[in-house]
């Protein structure tokens, strides 16, 4: 039996290995597989819509390579932009590669379920400093925590204990450090939890939950109150009076310069960053969650900061900020720490002993000699006690961490650094996107040379062939349309009105501007058929700034007649770059020797 198991393993490893090395074409000595076409076709489908089959897109693939190994030939890998967009495409990726994937999802996966609810919290705390010790902190704590089975008046709980009582309001995930946070989305409805951190004893119960209030962009403008000011009868009249003003009309963003006390937000129209649960005071968040659609105004709220008037500007899902956020938090650091030892066996550094290492550090001035000693040797490169001596002094400026604890810092900044530095090496993934990224930037710039630019400078190559292919420039149905436009929206408004009502038209001012073109009714999507009959005046366009346009529609014109090689340029160019394409394919399908393996082609659907 076990012979048998070996030989089925066996036999089904050579399947595999059978499967993804089928070649479907060659080019030259190089393979193109089957997998290697199946893989570019799944990341590059557009949805479950679309259509084409491997078959077609493996005729693409084949000419996109071709096409990729021309450019190669023509050193266009070389030119100084394409290199710099690469090295910058490899920085950005490269980070979503930094971290234990297994870790970061179950990461992201925990803050997307707890981002669904957000939990009203209040709490007491024993602060180590205000008891004498920590028996009796933890005696006021566990005095609450029996008073809490019976009574909600949290107040009374916190003098009869001397602990410090809060209500929190509802928070949700990334609002409060991750061990409060893990405390807080355990504990049910009316349950009491406890946690001890360094500065005293926590206490948390839970009183109510809710939907996620998703992501808020808001602006606002404070009229501010000072601290201790008793009668702010002046200022909340002040802000009653540009309440008023807005609903007259207003712009918000003009108020704010105008008015606002904020001195961060004023010039920008009050605008502030992002907000969620468990920001804003409970005042505020209330009169914010009481705007029920983009562009809302709130009456004036006070704060202790003042009176806000706060206005909607857009709400989304959270989905999107949270993912952006773990990236951010300190709980990813338990996925960095179990990348750091993963990479650490990959990179596998030769670490030489210096016993003078420690001493470098504090010299000023170390001689060339001693700076380029090696410290740790990787396949591709040797890490100095020059840049050890760099690494303390950025990181160690006040010289508060042992030399010790930096020296195990920076071998593990160093394996992250030629990890990141040197990935294509060790994660496929990654080397294909590169590849990827590199290869569309290579077929844009030959594509560019050879085909786009050569077909719109060939004005010569363009007519003949168009002369050739007139029958294919046939008019469909059409109209005759006549575009007025001008920067001067008065007397712009003033001459549609008048074509709108059907009054004679004597006088047009030269600040207006008109084009009568020929548009096929296939290309006016933004305008319903209806709309299309002669003598129709289209609506104004007033952008707000800038120039408007309005149309009119000056006749409508049937399907038929050969268009001029004017009317028809964009086809022709079109037609004459794909004409060229194909010309400049077939060449390199010879210049590279580029065969189609014929039975293994043939069964790609």
């Amino acid at each position: 039996m076990k012979s048998k198991s070996l030989f089925l393993t066996a036999l089904s490893l050579g399947f595999f290995t059978y499967v993804n090395a089928q070649t479907i074409f060659t080019i030259g000595n190089t393979k193109i597989t089957k997998q290697e076409i199946t893989e570019a076709y799944n990341r590059n489908r557009t949805g479950d819509n679309d259509t084409t089959s491997l078959k077609s897109y493996a005729d693409l693939f084949l000419n996109y390579k071709l096409k990729v190994k021309e450019a190669r030939a023509l050193h266009l890998d070389t030119l100084p932009l394409l290199v710099a967009d690469v090295q910058n495409f490899k920085r950005q990726l490269s980070e979503n590669y930094m971290t234990d994937e297994e870790e970061t999802n179950k990461l992201l996966n925990e803050a997307m379920r707890r981002s669904a609810k957000d939990i009203h919290v209040v709490y007491f705390k024993a602060d180590y400093k205000s008891f004498n010790d920590t028996i009796s902190a933890t005696k006021a704590i566990t005095t609450a925590e029996e008073l809490l089975n019976t009574s909600t008046d949290y107040n009374k709980i916190a003098q009869a204990t001397g602990l410090k009582f809060s209500d929190a309001g509802y928070l949700t995930v990334f609002s409060v450090p991750y061990n409060f946070e893990n405390l807080i989305y355990s504990l049910s409805t009316n349950e009491v939890g406890r946690l001890s951190t360094p500065s005293g004893i926590f206490l948390f119960k839970v009183i109510d939950s809710r939907d996620d209030i998703g992501v808020w962009k808001i602006a606002q403008i404070l009229i501010a109150v000072e601290p201790g000011v008793n009668d702010d009868s002046n200022q909340k009249q002040r802000a009653d009076s540009i309440y008023n003003l807005l609903n007259a009309g207003m712009p918000f963003d003009e108020a704010a310069l105008k008015f606002s006390d904020d001195r961060y937000s004023y010039s920008v129209g009050g605008e502030l960053p992002e907000t969620r649960s468990g920001v804003n005071s409970q005042a505020f968040e209330k009169a914010m969650l009481s705007l029920k659609k983009d562009g809302d105004i709130s009456k004036p709220v006070r704060t202790k900061y003042g009176y806000h008037i706060i206005k909607r500007m857009q709400v989304y899902p959270s989905e999107s900020y949270v993912k952006q956020q773990l990236f951010k938090d300190d709980r990813i650091k338990a996925s960095v720490d179990k990348f750091n030892e993963g990479i650490s066996k990959i990179t596998n550094p030769q670490i030489i002993k210096n016993p003078s290492l420690f001493g470098y550090a504090d010299s000023l001035d170390l001689p060339a000699k001693i700076r380029n000693k090696a410290l740790l040797r990787y396949n591709k490169k040797t890490v100095t006690i020059g840049d050890w001596i760099d690494y303390y002094r950025n990181n160690n400026p006040n010289k508060d961490i042992s030399k010790e604890e930096l020296w195990k810092k920076f071998i593990v900044f160093s394996n992250r650094e030629y990890y990141r530095n040197n990935l294509e090496d060790f994660n496929r993934d990654f080397k294909s996107r590169i590849n990827e990224f590199e290869e569309g930037n290579l077929l844009f710039e030959i594509m560019e040379r050879k085909v786009w630019e050569k077909a719109n400078a060939d004005s010569v190559g363009l007519k003949k062939y168009y002369d050739d292919h007139k029958q294919n420039y046939v008019w469909e149905k059409s109209a005759e349309l006549i575009t007025f436009s001008s920067e001067d929206m008065n007397a712009l408004s003033m001459l549609h009105d008048k074509m709108e009502t059907g009054d004679k038209v004597e006088f047009i001012s030269k600040n207006i501007h008109s084009d009568t073109s020929r548009v096929e009714l296939t290309q006016l999507t933004a305008i319903a058929e209806s709309e299309l009959i002669a003598g129709k005046v289209l609506p104004l366009q007033s952008p707000g700034e800038g120039e408007g346009t309005f149309t009119v529609v000056q006749k409508i014109i049937p399907a038929g007649g050969i268009k001029s090689f004017d009317d028809a340029r964009g086809e022709v160019v079109n037609d004459y770059q794909l004409k060229l394409e194909k010309e400049w394919v077939e060449y390199l399908r010879k210049k590279y020797s580029a065969v189609i393996v014929e039975s293994e082609y043939s069964k790609l659907n």
